[in-house]
């Protein structure tokens, strides 16, 4: 399944270092869409196309957009360089805002900032990585 929507994203922003987006959205040209259709019957299925997706599909179209973005609410969520995909350069700064006002990291979700410093276990827990 493809989907393209081109719209004008690179208009400009008044304060664009005071927003946290991934400064590359703001050269995008068109916003690209991929995915694999969900088979409700069969999920090793859906997982088979998602690392395909993430090993084959991705790596042909990054080789064609360096420095692509990703929008975290529809990326890839086996995202390999995730930090950088979702969050650009601005990812160091967001993780200083973070550890402020949340430096127990009590809040949490996959790709967010600050996620990887959590691992989930096959039961689903979250589990602190030390160092």
């Amino acid at each position: 399944m493809v989907v393209g929507i081109s719209f004008n994203v690179a208009k400009s922003v008044p304060f664009p270092d005071a927003v946290a987006a991934n400064p590359y959205w703001r050269q995008t040209m068109i916003h690209f869409s991929i995915g694999t259709f969900l088979n409700y019957q069969d999920f090793d299925a859906n997982r088979r196309d998602q690392v395909r997706m993430t090993n084959e599909i991705l790596p042909k179209l990054e080789r064609l957009t360096p420095r692509g973005a990703a929008y975290l609410n529809e990326a890839n969520y086996m995202q390999p360089d995730w930090q950088w995909v979702f969050y650009g350069p601005n990812y160091g700064k967001l993780n200083l805002i973070k550890a402020k006002y949340d430096p127990s990291d009590v809040f949490y979700a996959l790709g967010a900032v600050g996620s990887d410093r959590w691992a989930q276990r096959s039961d689903g827990r979250l589990c602190r990585i030390s160092g």
